[in-house]
This record gives C-alpha cells, structure tokens and sequence, in this order.
C-alpha cells in the first residue's frame, strides 16, 4: 500500500492566486451528482444564493518533493541540472521544465518520468509555476539558463 497523499493546490482563474494545500474555513471541495470535483467559497453567493462555485485549476501533488523538501504539482516549473561541472565546463548549466498530469502520468516537460523521480528529489527545485510565473517557460516549453 502507498504512502502518498492525495493532496492539491488551486489556481484562482478569477482572483489570479493560488489557493492551498490548506484551505480555511471559507472553501469547501463538493462533489456533483457525476462525480465532478468543485470548490466553493462559502463566504460569497451567486445570484441564486448559492455558495460561490470557484472557476479553478486543480493541481494534484505528485507525491515527490524537491531537493528543498518543497511538495511537486501539477503546474510547477522544475530547474534541473542539465550537465554538471567538467574540466570543459565549469559552469553548471540547467534545465527548466514544466510538471504536467496527463492520462494518468505525470510528465516533466512533456515526458513521463518514470524512473527520474529520485533524480528529480535529489537534484531539482521548484522555482515557481506556470500560473503565476509563465515567464519562466519559454514557447518550445523549455529554456536553457543560468
């Protein structure tokens, strides 16, 4: 039996934050009659006095954490070494790549990453996400940096 937590964090579409893993006593994940997941924000109503159905991102942790201890999600953006110091090159250089949950996978820059999650908890760091800092993934998905 696996140890992991289910766990997830939120982006607010509308607010433009990330709520999360802890909610306060204002939010409240619902299940629908299909088993859809949503999230309410119990201290707003809609026009129907209904408590306020939030327009999210879920974000499902990965299970594994950063070199930092720091928890991986879905949305996080990992710099990872690319290539490390040689008498040709003494500077590191690194590697900057989106985590994903598709199909049932998670994907780091569009990989699945079976066997690098020891890798990945060793050597990378989240340094952000893609929600609150698109800036850090370039169009192809990747950039090299640093």
């Amino acid at each position: 039996m696996s140890d992991t937590k289910i766990k997830f964090k939120w982006w607010n579409k509308e607010d433009k934050v990330m709520l999360g893993p802890e909610l306060d006593d204002n939010f409240e994940i619902n299940i629908a009659s299909k088993g859809a997941l949503f999230l309410t924000d119990t201290s707003r109503q809609d026009e129907d006095g209904w408590d306020w159905e939030m327009d999210v991102v879920w974000l499902r942790f990965t299970g594994s954490t950063d070199k930092n201890g720091e928890d991986i999600y879905d949305g996080d953006v990992l710099k990872i070494p690319d290539l490390y110091e040689t008498p040709e090159n003494t500077e590191p250089t690194y590697n900057f790549a989106q985590v994903s949950y598709e199909n049932g996978s998670f994907l780091i820059g569009g990989d699945i990453a079976y066997d690098d999650w020891e890798y990945l908890e060793r050597e990378s760091e989240v340094i952000g996400n893609i929600h609150d800092n698109p800036e850090l993934l370039q169009p192809q998905g990747g950039g090299k940096g640093e």
